[in-house]
């Protein structure tokens, strides 16, 4: 009898640690891909800009720092980031020193071809990121941010269905997923964006994708696949990205409703931990059993 519980409590952790690790940490949206955008007003577009490799991939802690004014040595930066991974053909600001304007940022990405009336007004990561996102569709020399980010077109419509498949082996085995629309499969990118839907793509069943955008595989090992996917908002969920811009106060002065794709309440790893003590205690309670019979028969 003690033998079968034992079997059993194992069988249990082994079925809860296999099925927590099926996870999605692959596919990121508006509420994951930084750590800080809770309340801020960018955190679409910040999803969207960072779907065209524009900002640098920094290991630890990962922070947008939205209400910092971002300085002119950044955006540098974040032009040479987009240029060395889409072998795009834009100008980055020429003075390192000192914050960044409104000015900088449209030279930079659209040759100064959008310049507002507060072009030499400094701007922080936030604004930037809504300044440049409500211009993603914008063409400069006939192409847009996404044409020079090497994406091409992808389908729209009601996902019919989506499919898992296991890849790689252990630790970094992942779910390789492909989403059916108009009754043809596409792949996700093993590091897909989604904008309005949960990081967990099994539940994007029955959503409707608004517009996506396919990445090739660029030779760099990064893969190939769907790359972004905008789902269309469900009713009763904030306005769509690029139809807000971002506001000058601080983020910490804004509550919105939560967002649909915040990632869930971890209950299997959290259920794995619960196993894990079960069987311990189960193994400690056998072990005194055992050790009190022996003095018995002593």
């Amino acid at each position: 009898m003690k033998a079968r519980f034992g079997m059993a409590m194992l069988g249990l952790l082994l079925a809860v640690v296999w099925f927590g690790s099926r996870g999605y940490a692959h596919v990121t949206n508006e509420s994951s891909v930084y750590e800080d955008l809770e309340f801020s007003e960018a955190k679409e577009q910040v999803l969207l800009l960072s779907g065209l490799n524009l900002f640098p991939h920094d290991k630890g802690v990962q922070l947008f720092r939205p209400q910092e004014k971002l300085t002119r040595a950044e955006l540098n930066r974040w032009v040479a980031n987009f240029n060395a991974h889409n072998g795009g053909d834009l100008e980055a600001a020429k003075d390192e020193e000192g914050n960044a304007t409104y000015e900088d940022v449209s030279r930079a990405f659209f040759g100064g071809r959008f310049m507002p009336d507060n072009r030499n007004a400094e701007l922080t990561r936030e604004e930037f990121a809504a300044f440049v996102g409500a211009r993603l569709h914008e063409q400069v020399d006939g192409r847009t941010l996404f044409d020079r980010a090497g994406l091409t077109k992808g389908p729209a419509g009601a996902i019919e269905d989506v499919v898992a498949q296991r890849e790689g082996e252990g630790a970094a085995a992942y779910d390789a997923y492909q989403i059916a629309v108009q009754g043809k499969r596409y792949p996700l990118h093993p590091h897909p964006k989604v904008l309005f839907g949960s990081p967990d793509a099994r539940e994007w069943k029955g959503r409707t994708v608004a517009e996506s955008w396919y990445r090739e595989e660029a030779g760099n090992g990064d893969g190939s696949g769907l790359a972004i996917i905008m789902l269309e908002r469900e009713s009763g969920k904030e306005t769509e990205a690029g139809s807000h811009s971002a506001s000058s106060h601080q983020a910490e002065d804004h509550v919105h409703p939560e967002e649909e794709g915040k990632a869930s309440f971890p209950i299997l790893p959290i259920a794995g931990a619960g196993a894990v003590v079960a069987l311990l205690v189960w193994l400690g309670v056998r072990k005194l059993n055992s050790g009190a019979d022996s003095k018995d028969g002593m």
